[in-house]
């Protein structure tokens, strides 16, 4: 199951890794925007999921059926 949530931060936090590393001189400019736009695509996707479930009334996370 996704949460929502935890993924979210994971990709904020991967996100300011990369701009820090890309500040420090460590990563390329082309990887610097490779690994951005891909983070930023996984963002809006959890994002957009986020709003889902919120407009279908569920909770962030659910439990699974068992």
């Amino acid at each position: 199951m996704i949460d929502i949530k935890s993924d979210k931060d994971k990709v904020i936090r991967s996100l300011q890794e990369v701009e820090f590393e890309f500040a420090q001189g460590n990563i390329s400019k082309k990887a610097y925007t490779s690994q951005k736009r891909e983070l930023q695509t996984k963002l809006e996707t959890l994002e957009v999921a986020d709003r889902v479930k919120r407009l279908q009334g569920k909770k962030e996370t659910e439990k699974p059926l068992e």
